[in-house]
């Protein structure tokens, strides 16, 4: 037995800790001692478990008194040295209730503690590191830390802060620690890493739950359990309210003037992390991929034959960032997104842990953290959400491995991987390891030891099944689906049109979410604001000469459309339009002096500007490519700009619709929620990895390079200056290289621009996908009017905004009917059943059932014939037989038959990928994806879509065709 006065002579500050602070009747008639002694094998050599002299295995410690356990401050030991001023009796009386199932610590992390790792190799160092933006920063200043001179100042977080954090380095690791079993599970282990990696002493540890505290009371190392470390009232779930308070305390250390590196004790370190942080960027997070594509972002195409001539359409992909790891700036912006997500988890309800994404990952709290992380950092604003607007940067994958790269390179881990630090998160029990703790732990031991200098993680103890698909991206996982894109139909916003107040004004807010300041290069007001405007206008006279008189006065912003004299038929019909629509600020660029002439002969405000475009193209898009040059210069001299096309029709003034809360601020060439907003849910399933949850990636369509408002702000001028040099360059896309720059962020392959974007509501400045083939067909189509249509999805640019300007200027209610929702018009009603006319068929196309020999030389319709089963929408069992009829598992329709016909396409422009269907009467275009083995059937007479799939198995591995 250990009585008081054994405690306080006992050596060591670790059997302080645990004898006076552990009510330990409880934890050991629950089989607890397994955390006490996990936490000294964590760091000490395994045998004999001793605190000083004393073996743990020779303590009774069943008969010691709770009136002599002390109760201290349970805020923070902010003192020289000593145990923590740990938790209260009061707390830890709760342990074995709180912990859960045993865990089962002590075999698994009975190990020899680890060398220290040799430092990362250079590669590790940032790269593409943006100095100007780094100064553009929003940084907190004052005396350090940072308020913690006022009378109201939390005192146990300062003397935290002044104990781990050197006044010269201004920089900690905060390690947060839930009481969920995995979490404890990996604590030893985590301050193990953390001991080695010479970075105990410049971390404060965070328990949010007795068994956890109990463990980081054992370890002497910094503690803060203070007011802000509790979770917000009014809190449903108790997980996700230690993750909100978490996110609490990062936002008080940062503002305090202090970097601080969030981690979790899934995290282990191998290297000083600090000196590999770029420090140009709000924050700076680990990544949840595994590829260095996924993991930095990249173009994703999309491709939706129903579409014709606009059928392929890019968005912009990234693997999601982890809440597990992320550096936070001593910056406005870092403190405002962490008070945003503290907001978020707390507002969560109890039932987000229930969500099909989250209910099957080991740590579902942690699934709905990265889920409103990502929300908040990669999707746009838009409608009433705002975003905080911080920049951030993705870390090196090769060298801040998230739990799916550890997992997958599970047979690299060994000593010599470059590693400063991984995310561990191993499957709960795997191959008869015991209880989940238990093989949580043991992983996280072989992972040290690994590192110590063993080459691989032992196989045989260890079969790394979920390691098979190592290397393999989203791409290869996704490989054999159908683009959910393509299935998304979620007009979540559109429940307001018609109805009152369902108009096109700038929406109050809807989160308490609080933009932050833009870095404006002319302030119209404030400290810093310049009486005089333009600025800047030494080389651009002309210019200022024409602003001064088109700007208005008060935005000192203008609408900007750049011509040639190529399009004067397209020009005069958008002029018409801009001035139907009233629109108070418009300048046109001219490239030439006849464009200029044209301009003014309309009374229009022109700048004449003649550059040429790389390679002295004078098309649409070698002049499309030019704008960024001259938005350049107005950003320059401090005015705003609202570019557009001349593919464009106004119906009302655009200025009267805009946040100007962002830097840019764009319309979108998506066609719901889902496709024009962003979805932060868009994941993947990898059954290798379930215990971690679905894959989550972030995914937006793309922010059409038509029609976009930029801020004069010195963040838009940078992205201009990119796009200008990008053009003048490369020989690229002028679309894709804008979302490039606008979606991608830093990281060691790519210096982001950092802009702050918004995207316009899609149902208000329409694309022409939704115009034609989505709000057409809405039953409040009439009486809804948007501000603008930009014909970019149709190459009958100029007779569709005729119709267009007819049915909005004109009111004429029938205007649009002529048009199919794809390219082409629709043939006249006698033939309205035929395919004539759709999707590139002309009107002389005749399709039919397959005759013989029609298969040779064709090798779709070689590759379909006699094949299947296919399902076709909710139908499975289709067959298209070899000789031309078409076998249906079920009727496509109430009452139809379950047979029809098939057979090829003559069109030249749809033979080698389409197909004709013809099923109770009803004509169908059968467009097929040669890589998914899938296809998007046209219904002929209405353009309904159904999207198919081979269902056969097993699938093949070859292209279709």
């Amino acid at each position: 037995m250990v009585s008081m006065r054994n405690c306080i002579t006992l050596s060591g500050v670790l059997i302080i800790a645990f004898v006076c602070y552990i009510n330990v009747r409880q934890l050991h008639s629950m089989g607890q001692h397994h955390v006490i002694r996990a936490a000294a094998t964590a760091y000490l050599p395994p045998e004999p478990y001793t605190f000083g002299a004393v073996r743990v295995a020779d303590l009774d410690l069943d008969g010691v008194p709770e009136t002599e356990l002390p109760s201290e401050d349970p805020a923070v030991d902010g003192g020289d040295g000593g145990a923590a001023a740990g938790a209260t009796l009061a707390a830890l009386a709760g342990c074995a209730a709180d912990a859960g199932a045993p865990l089962a610590l002590e075999r698994a992390l009975a190990c020899a503690p680890p060398v220290a790792s040799a430092p990362p190799a250079p590669r590790c160092a940032p790269k593409h590191v943006d100095a100007a933006r780094a100064a553009r920063l929003h940084t907190f200043s004052g005396a350090w830390p940072i308020g913690c001179d006022r009378a109201d100042a939390d005192a146990a977080l300062c003397g935290a802060v002044r104990r781990v954090s050197r006044s010269t380095e201004r920089q900690l690791i905060l390690s947060v620690a839930m009481d969920a079993p995995t979490l404890v599970a990996m604590l030893p282990a985590h301050i193990a890493a953390l001991r080695r990696a010479g970075l105990a002493e410049r971390t404060l540890l965070v328990p949010l739950g007795c068994a956890a505290r109990a463990l980081v009371v054992a370890s002497g190392l910094a503690m803060y359990a203070g007011a802000a470390a509790q979770p917000p009232a009014g809190t449903q779930s108790a997980e996700l309210g230690g993750r909100a308070a978490k996110w609490r305390v990062a936002a008080a250390l940062a503002r305090m003037g202090t970097h601080v590196l969030v981690v979790e004790p899934s995290v282990l370190f191998f290297a000083e992390p600090f000196r590999l942080f770029a420090r140009d960027a709000d924050v700076e997070a680990m990544s949840s991929g595994w590829a260095e594509r996924d993991a930095y972002g990249y173009v994703h195409g999309t491709d939706d034959p129903s579409m014709g001539w606009s059928r392929y359409v890019e968005s912009m992909r990234i693997s999601a960032l982890s809440p597990a790891f992320a550096l936070l700036a001593p910056t406005a912006h870092a403190a405002a997104l962490a008070d945003a997500l503290a907001d978020a988890l707390a507002a969560e309800p109890a039932s987000a842990l229930n969500t099909p994404l989250a209910a099957g990952a080991l740590l579902p709290a942690a699934i709905v953290e990265r889920r409103l992380l990502n929300e908040e950092l990669v999707l746009p604003a838009a409608n009433g959400v705002n975003r905080v607007g911080a920049r951030f940067r993705v870390l090196d994958v090769r060298c801040f491995a998230g739990a799916a790269a550890t997992l997958r390179a599970h047979g690299q881990i060994g000593g010599d991987a470059q590693l400063a630090a991984l995310e561990l998160l191993p499957p709960p029990a795997p191959h008869g390891e015991g209880e989940a703790g238990g093989a949580v732990g043991a992983y996280a031991c072989d992972v040290l030891q690994a590192r110590a200098g063993r080459a691989s993680l032992p196989a045989s103890r260890w079969r790394a099944s979920w390691a098979d698909g190592a290397g393999n991206g989203l791409h290869a996982l996704e490989h054999r689906s159908v683009d959910r894109a393509m299935l998304s139909r979620r007009f979540d916003s559109w429940a307001r049109l018609g109805q009152p107040g369902g108009t096109c004004a700038p929406e109050p807010a809807r989160t308490r979410v609080r933009t932050q300041p833009l870095n404006l290069i002319a302030p119209a007001s404030g400290a810093s604001a310049s009486g005089e405007w333009p600025v800047n206008c030494a080389g651009l006279e002309a210019l200022c000469a024409v602003l001064r008189t088109a700007a208005t006065t008060g935005q000192r912003e203008v609408l900007v459309a750049v011509s040639n004299k190529n399009i004067f038929q397209m020009l005069g019909a958008f002029i018409d339009g801009v001035k139907a629509a009233a629109v108070r600020a418009f300048v046109l660029v001219a490239l030439d002096d006849e464009t200029a002439e044209f301009g003014r002969a309309r009374a229009v405000p022109t700048y004449l500007r003649k550059v040429t475009a790389r390679g002295g193209g004078t098309d649409n898009h070698a002049t499309s490519g030019l704008k960024f040059r001259i938005l350049k210069e107005f950003l320059t001299v401090g005015c705003s700009v609202l570019l557009s096309d001349v593919d464009i029709i106004y119906m009302a003034d655009p200025f009267q619709f805009l946040y100007r809360d962002t830097d840019v601020e764009g319309m979108s060439d998506g066609w719901d929620d889902a496709t024009a907003y962003g979805d932060a849910q868009y994941g993947t399933a990898d059954a290798q990895l379930h215990w971690l949850g679905e894959h989550t990636s972030v995914r937006v369509f793309a922010r059409n390079s038509g029609l976009f408002y930029l801020q004069a702000t010195h963040e838009a001028l940078a992205l201009m200056e990119r796009m200008a040099s990008r053009m003048a360059s490369e020989a690229v896309w002028d679309q894709s290289a804008y979302n490039q720059e606008l979606f991608r962020p830093s990281s060691p392959v790519h210096a982001g621009v950092g802009t702050t974007v918004r995207v316009m509501r899609y149902e208000c400045f329409l694309n022409t996908k939704v115009l034609f083939r989505f709000l057409r067909e809405h039953p409040a189509f009439h009486a809804h009017r948007p501000v603008s249509a930009h014909v970019n999805y149709h190459p009958e640019k100029e007779m569709r905004m005729a119709d267009i300007a007819r049915l909005y200027h004109r009111k004429v209610p029938d205007a649009l009917d002529r048009w199919n929702a794809g390219e082409g018009m629709r043939p006249p009603p006698p033939a309205r059943g035929s395919c004539a006319g759709k999707v590139g068929m002309s009107a002389r196309d005749e399709p039919h059932p397959l005759r013989a020999g029609e298969t040779d030389g064709r090798p779709l319709a070689r590759a379909v014939a006699g094949s299947g089963p296919w399902r076709w929408g909710e139908i499975d069992g289709v067959r298209f037989e070899a000789d031309g009829s078409l076998a249906l598992g079920a009727p496509l329709e109430p009452g139809g038959g379950t047979s029809g016909a098939w057979g090829v396409v003559d069109n030249q422009w749809r033979k080698t990928d389409t197909l004709w269907v013809r099923v109770d009467g009803r004509q169908y275009l059968v467009l097929f994806l040669r890589h998914n083995w899938a296809f998007v059937a046209v219904r002929c007479d209405d353009e309904a879509i159904v999207y198919g799939q081979y269902s056969g198995r097993p699938f093949p591995d070859r292209a279709l065709y």
